[in-house]
């Protein structure tokens, strides 16, 4: 029987088999080894690594009866849209905050857009929480007061949750709409 390893740091496969026996770097010095396969191949374990962003990690694959394992690298997490507002009517001078907490654990940039139903100095701000219940810390102007319909802006993420709030500081009562775009 010959299983086909595939090894992602070169990007290439290496046959094993009985008479040819699995190829490992020593985790000294880096010099080639081999692993002597008792059995093979139902009863010789391989331990290798899985790499998910730089915190190495082990996992378990099993190809047939022979455990073994696979080099994983994960490239980035895919990013998760939050509408905070969705068509909410603000009175004049008024702010309005997000209702429910987001969870930013594993993203490192939340992007705020905002739509306004007119050209208005709406500004918007990012409130932070470690616990998700308190409100910790605030980044003022995330997106920056301006009079257009349409705004964008950017910030770190700086705690687990966050809430993002809007504001109306026109005599007019009007109707927002806002998303949050986490990333990694």
């Amino acid at each position: 029987m010959i299983i086909k390893w595939f090894k992602a740091l070169t990007g290439k496969y290496v046959e094993v088999s009985e008479d040819n026996r699995l190829p490992v770097e020593a985790s000294t010095n880096g010099a080639p080894l081999d692993v002597e396969v008792q059995n093979f191949p139902e009863t010789q374990p391989v331990s290798g690594e899985v790499t998910i962003g730089n915190w190495p990690t082990s996992q378990d694959v099993t190809i047939g009866n022979w455990p073994t394992s696979q080099d994983v690298t994960m490239a980035s997490r895919a990013g998760m849209v939050v509408q905070t507002h969705n068509a909410v009517v603000i009175p004049a001078s008024e702010w309005s905050e997000q209702t429910d907490w987001m969870d930013c654990a594993g993203y490192g940039t939340l992007n705020v857009t905002l739509l306004n139903d007119a050209a208005v100095a709406s500004a918007a701000n990012v409130i932070w929480s470690h616990d998700g219940t308190t409100k910790q810390g605030e980044d003022s102007g995330v997106i920056p007061s301006g009079n257009t319909t349409r705004k964008a802006g950017r910030v770190t993420v700086k705690a687990r949750y966050a809430k993002v709030t809007v504001n109306n500081p026109d005599t007019a009562t009007h109707t927002v709409s806002a998303w949050a775009y986490m990333i990694t």
